[in-house]
Protein backbone atom coordinates (compact mmCIF):
# COMPACT_ATOMS: atom_id res chain seq x y z
CA UNK A 1 0.00 0.00 0.00
CA UNK A 2 1.23 3.75 -0.77
CA UNK A 3 1.90 5.99 2.27
CA UNK A 4 1.46 9.66 2.04
CA UNK A 5 5.16 10.01 3.26
CA UNK A 6 5.86 8.20 0.38
CA UNK A 7 3.19 10.05 -2.16
CA UNK A 8 4.44 13.17 -0.89
CA UNK A 9 8.01 12.27 -1.52
CA UNK A 10 7.18 11.07 -5.33
CA UNK A 11 5.34 14.36 -5.84
CA UNK A 12 7.63 16.51 -4.48
CA UNK A 13 10.31 14.87 -7.02
CA UNK A 14 7.72 15.22 -10.19
CA UNK A 15 7.85 18.86 -9.55
CA UNK A 16 11.64 19.15 -9.07
CA UNK A 17 11.88 17.62 -12.39
CA UNK A 18 9.15 19.90 -13.96
CA UNK A 19 11.43 22.58 -13.15
CA UNK A 20 14.81 20.81 -13.19
CA UNK A 21 15.87 23.23 -16.32
CA UNK A 22 15.69 26.09 -13.75
CA UNK A 23 17.47 24.07 -10.87
CA UNK A 24 20.96 24.51 -9.79
CA UNK A 25 22.56 21.02 -8.88
CA UNK A 26 26.22 22.88 -8.48
CA UNK A 27 26.02 22.64 -4.54
CA UNK A 28 26.52 18.52 -5.28
CA UNK A 29 29.18 18.45 -7.37
CA UNK A 30 31.44 16.45 -4.77
CA UNK A 31 28.07 14.39 -4.62
CA UNK A 32 30.36 11.32 -3.53
CA UNK A 33 32.11 12.97 -0.57
CA UNK A 34 28.04 13.89 0.69
CA UNK A 35 26.40 11.16 2.26
CA UNK A 36 22.90 11.67 1.41
CA UNK A 37 22.25 15.38 -0.76
CA UNK A 38 20.28 17.36 2.21
CA UNK A 39 17.51 19.43 0.97
CA UNK A 40 18.63 22.26 3.46
CA UNK A 41 21.63 22.53 1.42
CA UNK A 42 19.95 22.29 -1.94
CA UNK A 43 17.61 25.48 -0.96
CA UNK A 44 20.52 28.01 -0.15
CA UNK A 45 20.93 27.97 -3.76
CA UNK A 46 17.55 26.72 -4.68
CA UNK A 47 14.74 29.22 -2.83
CA UNK A 48 12.19 27.29 -5.40
CA UNK A 49 12.13 24.04 -3.37
CA UNK A 50 10.91 25.25 -0.13
CA UNK A 51 7.96 26.77 -2.17
CA UNK A 52 7.46 23.46 -4.39
CA UNK A 53 7.62 21.71 -0.84
CA UNK A 54 4.79 24.11 0.50
CA UNK A 55 2.74 23.63 -2.44
CA UNK A 56 2.96 19.46 -1.59
CA UNK A 57 2.42 20.13 1.30
CA UNK A 58 -0.86 22.18 1.01
CA UNK A 59 -1.78 19.79 -1.97
CA UNK A 60 -1.47 16.76 0.69
CA UNK A 61 -2.11 19.02 3.49
CA UNK A 62 0.88 16.82 5.19
CA UNK A 63 4.00 18.49 6.94
CA UNK A 64 6.98 16.76 4.92
CA UNK A 65 10.16 15.87 6.43
CA UNK A 66 13.84 16.96 5.28
CA UNK A 67 14.55 13.05 4.73
CA UNK A 68 11.55 13.08 2.28
CA UNK A 69 12.48 16.38 0.37
CA UNK A 70 16.12 15.20 0.52
CA UNK A 71 15.04 11.75 -1.46
CA UNK A 72 13.37 13.81 -3.66
CA UNK A 73 16.27 16.11 -4.40
CA UNK A 74 18.56 12.95 -4.72
CA UNK A 75 16.26 11.62 -7.20
CA UNK A 76 16.04 14.88 -9.38
CA UNK A 77 20.04 14.76 -9.37
CA UNK A 78 20.73 11.42 -10.33
CA UNK A 79 17.12 9.57 -10.57
CA UNK A 80 15.76 7.74 -14.03
CA UNK A 81 12.55 8.47 -13.69
CA UNK A 82 11.42 5.81 -16.38
CA UNK A 83 13.02 3.14 -14.49
CA UNK A 84 11.76 3.91 -11.34
CA UNK A 85 8.20 3.78 -12.85
CA UNK A 86 9.20 0.23 -13.89
CA UNK A 87 10.31 -0.75 -11.01
CA UNK A 88 7.66 0.68 -8.75
CA UNK A 89 5.11 0.42 -11.07
CA UNK A 90 4.04 4.18 -10.32
CA UNK A 91 2.99 6.39 -13.49
CA UNK A 92 5.28 9.31 -12.07
CA UNK A 93 6.04 12.24 -14.30
CA UNK A 94 7.34 15.71 -14.95
CA UNK A 95 4.53 18.00 -13.56
CA UNK A 96 4.18 21.42 -11.75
Amino acid sequence: METLYQRTAERLWEKLEAHKESLDFSCFDGLDKIPFPQADVFAESNPLLRILVKEVETQFEYGMCVTQCSWAVLKAYTGNMDRYNRDMSTCLQARA
